[in-house]
């Protein structure tokens, strides 16, 4: 890059939730520059067990999770790329009779909030699972949670975002933000600064380090 770019919006991180904040900001217009210290997709995102889930979330989330698995079916004719996505269920399981009791609990407010997961029994189990551990006593079942392949969704993201406009700095690491009166002025990366009005701190396990550059713990 060198010298001074300028850019609406920086987001530090190129894991799966930077490269699909990147992907959505580029989608409506604005001006977004993803700065990732690495590569796209090598922290977690690239060896997490992709789950696509909505049961055992923060309740807080859940809305948000339930509009997304909506999303999901065609989301691979939407970035253009083959996610590995499958809509296959997923088990949260209980082996202790402490643990079903809570399970149970959890599942309750759950349904609560529209959220279509129920307990099963050891016999329902097998059927779903048939080589199960028999400690496990009962679980809780989300049919329309499922998996997809975490580094594809994260470079699907990433590629369509650079199709729109976005611009993607890979090794570049972010070394401070300019800000005053809690507003943002500009980003210094190892390859330059970068004039910007927002800055999405995506960065995971790092995200406490850029926290601390505005001043926030």
């Amino acid at each position: 890059m060198g010298g001074r770019a300028t850019s609406e919006v920086v987001v530090v991180g190129g894991g799966v939730i930077g490269s699909a904040i990147s992907y959505e900001l580029a989608r409506r217009g604005i001006e977004v520059t993803l700065v990732e210290a690495a590569t796209v997709a090598s922290g977690a995102s690239g060896a997490s067990a992709g789950g696509v889930r909505q049961q055992g979330r923060d309740l807080r989330e859940l809305p948000i999770a339930m509009r997304a698995i909506q999303r999901w079916p065609h989301l691979s004719e939407e970035l253009g790329a083959d996610l590995h996505y499958r809509q296959d269920g997923n088990l949260t399981l209980a082996e202790r009779p402490d643990d079903v009791a809570a399970l149970e609990r959890r599942v309750a407010a759950e349904q609560a909030c529209g959220l279509d997961v129920r307990m099963v029994g050891q016999a329902v189990l097998r059927e779903l699972v048939p080589d199960i551990a028999p400690t496990v006593l009962a679980a809780s079942w989300c049919p329309s949670d499922g998996h997809a392949m975490p580094s594809l969704v994260t470079h699907a993201f990433a590629r369509a975002a650079t199709r729109l406009g976005a611009r993607i700095l890979q090794q570049t690491r972010v070394t401070g933000i300019s800000h005053h009166r809690g507003q943002v002025s500009s980003v210094t990366t190892t390859r330059g600064q970068i004039s910007c009005r927002w800055v999405v701190n995506a960065a995971g396990a790092w995200s406490a380090a850029i926290a601390r550059m505005v001043g926030l713990r």
